[in-house]
């Protein structure tokens, strides 16, 4: 077993492992540095026609045996079909077994890295007539710590906001931004060496007010290409894409999502965000846009 490969995910979990009797850990749930977290169970190994396929998003799972042995499945989680829809809260979707699939056998002290595109079917009898009992310590590690990020990028309306428009006589009146988002950005950001950037279709003096409040210089408003304006501000910042987190809640920031996935960065939303911005998303906030989905994902960062 190369725990080295550990190693790269997480140190703390590596030290864990390799300093732990973990035939002594405990059923239940195990919290560590950073979000991380483990569980251990214990199981009989089952059929694969009585499995499904999971799949997760925010974090990424190390299946390690403490005792007996399984099977474990692995497909293309974009080659599947939904059973039941990605739920944020519990960081997994469902979905129907194909037929196909690489099998991994792991027996006591084996592990499995498993990242957010693989689909995974754990539990499964290696032969069939013959289930097994297990103890099992599954460590959740969340994604995005593997990251190195430099910039976050943020759109305004419906992820920094509520996503209304409150309008006057005179044009709009107000917005709505959540002080706990505000705090991260002008308060952890800098601790973390992350550097803020607002790219927004929208114009408005309210925003240019907040962006001075937090601090953040690079605010930039009208823009009618944003892909085009990203990839000018990393560029002008010596950052590559892959060091960047882009965060918006609707369809006009698909095309941004997919540059920044594409080069080796990561999307994020908030919980209310459109249906096809939550299907592409590396990282769905527990949280609205405007009610802390902002914050969320900046404590998330490493």
């Amino acid at each position: 077993m190369d725990l080295e490969k550990i190693k790269e995910l997480s140190d703390e979990v590596y030290r864990y492992i390799r300093d732990t009797d973990m035939k002594s850990v405990p059923l239940g749930r195990h919290f560590f540095h950073n979000h991380i977290y483990a569980n251990v169970e214990e199981y009989a190994t089952k059929r694969r026609q009585d499995a499904r396929f999971e799949s997760h998003r925010k974090y990424i799972d190390i299946q390690y045996i403490i005792s007996g042995s399984e099977k474990i499945i692995v497909d293309d989680v974009k080659e599947l079909e939904v059973i039941e829809k990605y739920a944020p809260e519990r960081d997994i979707a469902f979905y129907y077994d194909r037929g196909k699939g690489k099998e991994y056998e792991l027996k006591e002290g084996d592990f499995l890295i498993l990242y957010p595109e693989e689909g995974h079917m754990p539990c499964i009898s290696i032969k069939e007539e013959d289930p097994k009992h297990v103890r099992k310590m599954v460590f959740k590690i969340p994604y995005i710590h593997t990251k190195k990020i430099k910039a976050l990028v943020m759109d305004v309306d419906g992820t920094l906001t509520d996503g209304k428009i409150y309008m006057g006589n005179d044009g709009e009146a107000m917005k709505a931004f959540d002080i706990k988002d505000g705090y991260g950005i002008a308060n952890y950001l800098p601790k973390k060496g992350i550097i803020p950037i607002i790219i927004t279709a929208r114009e408005s003096r309210i925003v240019e007010n907040r962006a001075r409040e937090l601090k953040i210089a690079h605010l930039y408003q009208g823009v009618k290409d944003k892909t085009q304006k990203l990839q000018e501000v990393l560029n002008d910042l010596d950052m590559s894409l892959s060091e960047a987190v882009y965060v918006g809640d609707d369809d006009n920031d698909l095309e941004c999502f997919e540059l920044v996935k594409k080069n080796g960065g990561l999307a994020a939303c908030p919980l209310n965000a459109s249906e096809r911005t939550l299907a592409e998303a590396d990282f769905i906030s527990l949280y609205r846009g405007g009610d802390g989905a902002v914050r969320e994902l900046i404590e998330w960062i490493k």
